[in-house]
């Protein structure tokens, strides 16, 4: 099982020019060529301090701290990108544990809930990724390619984290329930008083609009996981690709495995900013239906009373 490092998630921020600079900055200051002479300085001084001012220890005071100055100056001048690789190096690694962490406890969540078809898109993902990775990273020319398919591969597993919410929510809707009562209310609705009447329409307009409003959300699951299947197909074909012709070469060409995993990749994200407004109007569905409720037994309680 995959642990998770103490040191908190990454976000954006991390890799901002403003966040490496900071980093690069405190690894100059806190390099032991930078601290061990400048607290050696700081010793000596203090001694100067305490026992009295000598010519040894003024140079060596001053000696040390030449050396921790000149040692912080190298360090950020010369070393400024060495170091900021392996702050974003080191970032990236941090987000990839995080990551793969997440994509653990979605199949975990999946198995425990019985959503078979997000385990089986989980498991294809991951192993069409692992493919894909592996390979380009066999290239050093396959840079724009590698980051695009980590992007893809990202957006697949929160497509299909989107459809594993998504039917939870529909878990909670008896649909079958809901027809019954539809079909019960719709014979009783010959005859009735016009109070009745009203009240009856709104609470049969309310079980239809939850009706539907399960059937959109099943439809979303559908897409949802749809595009989890595209970006796994975009994957594997562009393993394929880079085995044809080079890194550069497929991510400039529109029509190849590069076009196909970003086209995959903007699919994706425009059904999950669909989901969460569906997943909404279903909250909104059940408000209504909880509401005309409600005034049914208000309005029968008003008839009966007067």
């Amino acid at each position: 099982m995959a642990t998770v490092p103490i040191e908190p998630k990454t976000s954006e921020e991390d890799f901002t020019p403003r966040a490496v600079e900071r980093a690069v900055r405190n690894e100059a200051v806190q390099h032991p060529l930078t601290i061990l002479p400048t607290a050696t300085a700081l010793g000596f001084g203090f001694w100067n301090l305490v026992v009295g001012l000598s010519v040894a220890s003024l140079a060596g005071m001053l000696g040390f701290a030449f050396i921790g100055g000149v040692s912080a100056a190298y360090q950020y001048l010369m070393r400024h990108e060495d170091h900021a690789k392996r702050y974003v190096d080191g970032k990236l690694a941090l987000r990839r544990r995080y990551e793969a962490q997440e994509v653990q406890d979605l199949e975990g969540d999946c198995r425990r809930a019985g959503f078979t078809d997000g385990i089986q898109r989980i498991a294809a993902l991951r192993a069409a990724y692992a493919t894909f990775e592996r390979r380009t990273r066999e290239r050093n020319d396959a840079d724009t390619v590698e980051h695009l398919g980590r992007d893809a591969f990202r957006e697949g597993v929160a497509a299909v984290r989107r459809a594993f919410e998504i039917q939870a929510v529909r878990r909670d809707t008896d649909v079958a329930r809901l027809v019954r009562e539809r079909d019960e209310w719709t014979r009783r609705r010959p005859g009735g008083a016009p109070q009745e009447d009203r009240a009856l329409t709104r609470r049969m307009a309310a079980i239809e609009q939850r009706i539907a409003g399960d059937r959109e959300l099943g439809e979303l699951v559908d897409e949802l996981l749809a595009r989890a299947v595209e970006i796994e197909t975009a994957l594997e074909t562009a393993v394929l690709d880079l085995a044809a012709r080079g890194g550069r070469e497929l991510a400039d060409a529109e029509g190849g495995a590069g076009g196909q995993l970003a086209m995959a990749l903007e699919a994706a994200r425009r059904v999950q900013a669909r989901a969460g407004g569906g997943t909404r109007r279903e909250m909104d569905g059940d408000a209504e239906y909880l509401q005309a409720g409600r005034r049914e037994r208000t309005e029968k309680e008003s008839t009966h009373g007067g």
